[in-house]
């Protein structure tokens, strides 16, 4: 069974399982902002982040994603938000989704420790054999995030995330306009 609810700590975040006491923060942390116009769905009122909240403690306790609140590390106030998603452990596989942060966050490092956190996780704790990112195409502030973790060096993380950021990786676009990237374990 894999572990999807530990605490990751990183100098910039600090990842920890998502509740609902972490509510006041993030309806704060997601106001209207650009961060939602690659969403498929509208993030920007306090019912959204509500309705965005509750899905994603049940969808926790289904066992069906693990929502993380990313809090910033030195104050301890939750930031933003990102997951596990699309699990399946039969398979070695994850992906990391549903991610986004306060604009105050941004270009910050926050994204990409949260991210390297994570794939640090998947691959030395859970054992994953791929973890796949997946954005909208057009979404340029994804994308560069994406771009910075394969080029990543191991003074950021561990030498195993580092391996894992600079591994081989695929693409893959649908008509949708998502478009995926795929980290493998190296050989």
């Amino acid at each position: 069974m894999w572990d999807l609810k530990p605490r990751l700590e990183g100098r910039i975040v600090t990842l920890e399982p998502l509740r609902i006491e972490h509510r006041e923060a993030l309806l704060e942390a997601a106001r209207p902002t650009e961060a939602w116009d690659w969403w498929s769905v509208d993030m920007s009122t306090p019912a959204a982040v509500e309705a965005w909240l509750q899905s994603s403690l049940e969808a926790a306790e289904r066992g069906e994603r693990a929502p993380f609140a990313t809090l910033d590390s030195t104050s301890g106030r939750a930031i933003g938000s990102t997951s596990f998603m699309t699990l399946h452990p039969e398979h070695a596989t994850l992906e990391i989704g549903w991610t986004w942060l306060s604009p105050s966050a941004w270009n910050g490092g926050a994204n990409i420790e949260a991210k390297l956190l994570m794939l640090r996780h998947a691959f030395a704790v859970l054992g994953c054999q791929r973890v796949e990112f997946v954005t909208h195409e057009r979404n340029e502030r994804s994308r560069r995030c994406r771009r910075s973790l394969r080029g990543s060096s191991a003074s950021t993380a561990s030498s195993g995330t580092a391996r894992a950021a600079r591994a081989r990786s695929s693409r893959s676009s649908t008509a949708s306009g998502r478009r995926s990237r795929s980290i493998s374990r190296p050989a």
